[in-house]
């Protein structure tokens, strides 16, 4: 589990932070760059959504916030709901990013992302996650 927390999900949580410090910096001319970035915010971004707000995963090898109480409950007794950014992308980012599927036509016309809403929501579901776990367990997520 500390494994777990120090390479991959740090990892995920970096990548979220540089991704969408790298979209503000982006000129407007510059659409190729952005798709790159918003592309791999979005996929950070979800990967941290399942984490912090799952309860369980698809399988046994899902990781998830839950993991890493000993008693679950320290954790769903206390977890914020997602943000709205996220809850109101939560299907929009599955269906248009994760799956080339027929499903992505219904969010053509919807280019744009709520980026910065969508960051501050994962940072403040993270935060309350770090106060939630045990001292010990919580340094396992610190630079």
């Amino acid at each position: 589990m500390r494994k777990m927390a120090r390479e991959h999900v740090r990892y995920e949580l970096q990548m979220m932070r540089l991704t969408a410090a790298g979209l503000k910096a982006l000129r407007p001319d510059q659409v190729g760059e952005r798709n790159v970035l918003i592309e791999s915010f979005l996929l950070h971004t979800r990967n941290l959504r399942d984490f912090l707000h799952q309860k369980q995963g698809r399988d046994d090898t899902d990781a998830l916030a839950v993991d890493f109480f000993d008693d679950p409950s320290s954790w769903l007794d206390k977890r914020p709901e997602p943000a709205e950014a996220i809850r109101n992308n939560r299907e929009r980012m599955n269906r248009a990013l994760a799956h080339l599927s027929y499903s992505r036509l219904e969010y053509e016309s919807s280019k744009t992302w709520a980026v910065s809403e969508m960051r501050q929501g994962i940072e403040d579901a993270f935060s309350a996650f770090l106060k939630a776990l045990p001292e010990e367990r919580a340094a396992w997520f610190q630079d």
